[in-house]
């Protein structure tokens, strides 16, 4: 509730959203996480109780969070589905000329297992192509911004975030979706970019 109620009237670079000890629970810590990635992100722990796990894991949340931490500090904010009114709650942030999004999706320890409902990103380009690159599926720009349904796991505190950036001169996107703590997210080009001649490796 803090962070959307804050987000009314502050922008985003002026909230420092912290992750708190999670007692090596790494879900805990993924949670805490992608709840904190709203604004800028901090941590409250104690590097010298931490296991080697736990500190590993922290790194590459850092190093992820540092490719999109300029939508906070720069970028516009969304909101979709507020936690008073939903199980969840869902938001997202967008560069200037749409071609970078990031959409968070928080779901409430009492949410269940289903679907959000439609979600609207008006800010993704309808002429650009995003490919989620777990799936492999594709969504034209005018899809995204007619509404996305993502699935809710229904099994507890839990977020999501799904990605996408600009890899090329042409309107061509790339959508990244994550559930999962690998936090492997690249920003080169994939397979289908006609842009460049650079490739991804997509994550499995």
């Amino acid at each position: 509730m803090i962070q959307p109620s804050a987000l009314i009237a502050y922008p985003a670079a002026t909230m420092s959203c912290h992750v708190s000890n999670p007692h090596e629970n790494l879900r805990s810590l993924d949670y805490r996480y992608k709840v904190a990635v709203g604004g800028m992100l901090g941590y409250e722990l104690n590097i010298l109780n931490m296991s080697e796990a736990v500190k590993k894991i922290i790194a590459a949340q850092i190093a992820q969070y540092k490719s999109f931490e300029h939508l906070m500090r720069e970028g516009d904010y969304y909101n979709l589905a507020f936690p008073t009114k939903y199980p969840y709650s869902a938001y997202y942030y967008a560069a200037p000329d749409g071609m970078e999004l990031l959409l968070t999706v928080i779901e409430k320890g009492d949410c269940p297992r289903g679907k959000t409902k439609k979600l609207r990103l008006k800010a993704a380009r309808a002429d650009a192509v995003y490919t989620d690159t777990i799936s492999g599926k594709t969504y034209r720009g005018e899809e995204l911004r007619a509404g996305i349904t993502p699935e809710l796991l229904g099994d507890g505190d839990r977020a999501q975030l799904l990605i996408d950036d600009n890899n090329g001169n042409l309107p061509y996107a790339t959508w990244h979706y994550n559930t999962c703590q690998k936090h492997t997210f690249d920003t080169i080009c994939d397979n289908s970019c006609n842009a460049c001649t650079w490739t991804r490796a997509v994550p499995g």
